[in-house]
């Protein structure tokens, strides 16, 4: 991707940003139109990156496969194979969009640098109300202060349009059906098209239909897993609330499997009636390395969209990594 931009403070900060999110996009910066119309008479430019007042002054006439304009007002733009994009919002939600228009392009992609395999943390129980949300995204906090970290959530009913503020333009539902058609090179600018933070943790937004969920299999979390160690994640924190299909096999990928509960007779009795299905079904190592928690009482709970690091549950939630 060429990008253009006549200020070099702005270039710098724009491609420190574009590298240090690890999209695996390969970008070369250019602050003189020159330049860039010399570089392209010998090499093929797939993607153009400008704003405004530089395409405007003589890129009109560069030949590019796609180009995307940052711009003050992008309902104007009417020009063939030029994507406008609105300037005026946060620098990820640009990135998003920039992704987005890649991902639905015919646009080549080179294959991503092999990377190290994740460390998959699971949040997983039979049992309601035992902190697993809460726990899974301050255990996702921490891990981000340490290495890139993504939260998951595959519940039906995930809450987070109360809890954000938020509606997700798309959701987990989408990516997983991209994600099916997709060639792998380009699972990790699909993602990154979706992704969205709160407090240093990136984030798909849940899917909004419940039955949605119920649909997906073993082999769709799988993908979404590639999806995420290829966009450079380090720590991938699943927060279920249902047995998918397959869902042992995942659950044998993860690193950590941590089970919430809470002590009553009901609670107590769904645990023991998913540990006593593992063992009867051969599953009996799966089951032993379920490390069942109980969290203490907490008199105040933060909502998972603020900061839950200095929290009582988040300092709690510390002592699981």
């Amino acid at each position: 991707m060429a990008v253009y931009f006549s200020r070099p403070d702005y270039l710098e900060n724009f491609l420190n940003y574009i590298n240090d999110k690890e999209t695996g996009l390969s970008c070369i910066g250019f602050t003189r139109d020159d330049t860039l119309i010399s570089f392209a008479k010998e090499h093929s430019i797939s993607l153009l990156l400008t704003d405004d007042a530089c395409f405007d002054t003589g890129l009109r006439r560069l030949k590019t496969e796609l180009t995307i304009v940052l711009t003050e007002d992008p309902g104007i733009r009417t020009d063939p194979d030029v994507y406008p994009v609105d300037i005026y919002q946060p620098v990820d939600a640009i990135l998003r969009e920039i992704l987005k228009v890649i991902s639905d392009s015919d646009i080549p992609v080179s294959p991503l640098t092999v990377r190290d395999s994740a460390c998959i943390y699971c949040f997983t129980s039979p049992v309601g109300r035992c902190l697993k949300t809460s726990l899974a995204m301050a255990v996702s906090q921490h891990l981000s202060d340490s290495a890139p970290t993504i939260y998951l959530n595959l519940e039906p009913v995930s809450g987070f349009p109360v809890m954000t503020g938020e509606t997700g333009e798309s959701d987990l539902s989408d990516l997983l059906f991209f994600l099916r058609d997709e060639p792998k090179e380009r699972y990790a600018l699909r993602l990154g098209s979706m992704i969205r933070m709160i407090s240093g943790v990136h984030y798909v937004f849940p899917a909004m239909n419940p039955a949605d969920i119920t649909q997906i299999t073993a082999e769709d979390i799988f993908r979404l897993l590639q999806a995420s160690a290829d966009a450079g994640y380090r720590n991938i924190v699943l927060d279920t609330g249902i047995w998918l299909s397959g869902f042992e096999a995942v659950l044998d990928r993860c690193r950590r499997i941590l089970v919430p509960a809470v002590k009553d007779p009901v609670s107590e009795a769904k645990l023991t009636s998913l540990l006593s299905y593992l063992r009867y079904t051969g599953q009996t190592a799966l089951s032993e390395r379920m490390q069942i928690i109980t969290p203490p009482y907490f008199r105040e709970l933060p909502s998972i969209a603020s900061d839950m690091r200095g929290t009582d549950i988040g300092r709690y939630a510390s002592g699981l990594i």
